[in-house]
């Protein structure tokens, strides 16, 4: 059967099946797939976060290693940095961060390749940093559509503790922003190429909490 699957750039009506599916030790019956082009989601499959729910997802870049596991209390290293979050559609929002200043709702996406702001925060972008040259580039969603976006180097991102010069950010009205009702809210959607600068990043859905681990420095 066909079913509505929301994608950054989108509805996109897909074919989907019902099958088994097994993430490491947790196997699932009869789970509802959406069937995506391979080319769209970067491999042979993409895991939503419809199979994260009462789940804790790390990813540990410097060691190269993602874990799922279930949402529990334990040990907190001290050198870690830990934000309450807020679900919305079953993402998790942060607030403490901004762009040059300016105070935004920023998401973390883990299946984003690039960190994209709504076009609220490209007009206050526009305004702080008015000599930043622009380029378009496309933005390809896991449904196959495509968007346009405007990409710059823009000055003092800061996520938490960690702060990031000079660093490319898109910007495009996203179905994404649509849905979330941030049209004139500064959003962003902070993808792998900020998350990775951390040595780690862990996602408690069950919790609602982000915990992140600053680089070491020498």
């Amino acid at each position: 059967p066909m079913e509505p699957l929301n994608g950054v750039a989108g509805v996109q009506m897909t074919a989907t099946t019902i099958a088994r599916l097994s993430v490491g030790d947790r196997p699932d019956s009869d789970v509802l797939l959406s069937i995506l082009p391979s080319s769209a989601i970067g491999g042979l499959g993409m895991l939503g976060l419809d199979r994260l729910e009462d789940q804790r997802l790390t990813l540990n870049f410097r060691d190269q290693l993602l874990r799922i596991e279930a949402s529990r209390r334990s040990w907190r290293d001290p050198d870690d940095v830990s934000m309450k979050a807020h679900r919305r559609d079953g993402q998790l929002t942060l607030v403490d961060a901004d762009l040059a200043g300016v105070p935004v709702v920023a998401f973390l996406d883990s299946g984003a390749q690039n960190t994209i702001g709504n076009m609220a925060l490209r007009e206050l972008a526009v305004t702080r940093s008015p000599t930043s040259l622009w380029s378009t580039v496309p933005i390809l969603s896991a449904t196959g559509q495509t968007i346009s976006a405007e990409i710059a180097d823009l000055p003092q991102l800061r996520v938490g503790g960690l702060h990031l010069p000079n660093w490319p950010v898109a910007f495009a009205d996203l179905h994404t922003f649509r849905m979330w009702d941030l049209l004139k809210t500064p959003a962003i959607l902070l993808g792998v190429d900020v998350l990775s600068r951390f040595e780690y990043v862990s996602l408690d859905f069950a919790r609602a909490e982000v915990r992140f681990r600053l680089p070491q420095r020498a």
